[in-house]
């Protein structure tokens, strides 16, 4: 059956419906990633963008599509790398108004609306005393980096982002409204939220929030292959063999790049998530020994998260040009450095790109779903996201041929490369098979086939062209 943008709009006169290139509206159809990217050059033009304001109306939107054999796609936060949801003659679903959060009574759940981003949900938490692992960027969508595995400051004391998820809501596509059984659960726990129907609400594990300390501490470095290096050998060493060192409660990601100013920098985001901040600031003091001589910044205090969160948020482009790659590696050994460090010398000095670092520890190591789509789970590892996405697009060459150099490279350390990160990998079958692992991605394609045998949800992570 065929169907004009007319006809769309007319079976949904209740619907906003925006076609892409007329809207008056940039906010539609403009994601943080602006450009198509190499690896999925197609995703530039929508059929058209529809925004339901209840589940209802999403149910209503995909069983339209469903019977005329459109392709669906789901917008929220905009952030995904190679930009999905704009995927070329597919209708664009923009959730973003599904923003509810209701706190259990026992305030040990509480159910999000599946377009709401990180900064709302924290600005709903917080007030209550409650509060949950999330990623650091207050633009991102809360559901989509849950889904995809979700690292954070806060996953060494609470978990990853998969491991908050215990109940969702989902229209299918068949265009019904459901509740997530066990195996649907186990697919959103890493599987991300696009391959399996729209999660319009889910239920997330929270808190009590003890009032955690945040902060950056950066050092820059003339010789970055001997600094960082010795920085994360001591770190490392301290983490094996130090029985002092905090399982749970310090959090510390990383991010290098160059700067202008300083030249290579290494910033340790720092979270400390237990009431006694004495302790805390010793650990602070600590990482600052790691480190060389030269501090750029040390800011590393008690505030708010919805504060932490605006700082994080400030430090990145509003816009990027450009696509993100990742490796993730068993530790963070010397030939994984000095490859890191050998790449920065074809690493524009952009804001938007530099190499950011997660790891999986902790917490995150205590996980209870045995059949989930995430996969690492058994091995500590370092997640090394190549964040490959220049401010402007000038640049947008020069960063891609850095992150794509410095995957290459990281992959052929076979002694600890395990295999790229969901969301930040070429999104080809091949590619993401790479990521999940072949009994993990033969699992997830037949599942896929099963309750989506008509390929409505096609531009999802699991894909089945």
């Amino acid at each position: 059956m065929t169907t004009t943008i007319q006809d769309l709009i007319d079976a949904h006169p209740d619907i906003p419906i925006d076609l892409p290139k007329e809207t008056t509206n940039t906010s539609l159809d403009e994601t943080y990633n602006l450009s198509p990217t190499t690896l999925v050059p197609e995703n530039t033009s929508p059929l058209a963008i529809a925004r339901p304001q209840t589940a209802a109306q999403v149910a209503q939107l995909v069983r339209y599509a469903s019977q005329r054999g459109l392709p669906v796609t789901v917008r929220s936060g905009g952030h995904d790398a190679h930009r999905r949801s704009m995927a070329s003659g597919a209708l664009v679903l923009d959730i973003r108004a599904l923003n509810s959060v209701r706190i259990s009574e026992d305030r040990t759940r509480a159910t999000v609306g599946g377009g709401i981003t990180t900064g709302a949900l924290t600005a709903v938490l917080e007030p209550a005393g409650l509060i949950t692992t999330y990623p650091a960027v207050a633009t991102v969508g809360y559901v989509g980096w849950a889904t995809t595995g979700g690292y954070g400051l806060l996953s060494a004391r609470y978990g990853l982002g998969v491991d908050q998820i215990v109940g969702a809501r989902v229209v299918n596509a068949k265009g019904e409204l459901v509740e997530a059984d066990s195996e649907i659960l186990s697919a959103l726990r890493g599987g991300g939220a696009g391959a399996w129907g729209v999660v319009v609400e889910m239920d997330v594990r929270v808190y009590e929030n003890t009032g955690p300390l945040y902060g950056t501490v950066s050092f820059s470095s003339q010789n970055p292959e001997q600094d960082f290096t010795s920085f994360f050998q001591r770190l490392q060493k301290a983490q094996d063999g130090n029985p002092e060192y905090p399982r749970d409660e310090l959090g510390v990601g990383w991010l290098i790049t160059v700067d202008p100013e300083f030249g290579p920098v290494l910033h340790s985001l720092f979270s400390w998530s237990s009431g006694d901040h004495e302790r805390g600031y010793r650990w602070r003091e600590n990482l600052r020994d790691y480190g060389p001589s030269s501090l750029v910044s040390d800011n590393v205090h008690p505030m708010p998260t919805t504060v932490w969160q605006g700082i994080v948020t400030n430090m990145l482009p509003k816009r990027v040009y450009g696509s993100a790659r990742s490796m993730t590696v068993r530790r963070l050994t010397e030939d994984v450095l000095r490859t890191i460090v050998e790449c920065m010398e074809i690493m524009p000095k952009d804001p938007g790109v530099g190499v950011v670092i997660q790891q999986c520890r902790g917490a995150a190591q205590d996980y209870h779903d045995k059949n989930m789509a995430f996969a690492f789970r058994d091995i500590p590892h370092f997640m090394i996201e190549l964040v490959g996405t220049p401010s402007v697009p000038e640049l947008h060459d020069a960063a891609e041929k850095w992150s794509s150099t410095l995957e290459e490279k990281l992959a052929q350390l076979k002694d600890v490369a395990l295999g790229p990160y969901t969301s930040m990998t070429n999104p080809s079958p091949e590619g993401m098979r790479k990521a999940y692992g072949q009994e993990r991605w033969e699992r997830l394609v037949a599942l896929k086939k099963r309750i989506d045998p008509g390929n409505v949800f096609r531009y999802g992570f699991v894909r089945v062209d």
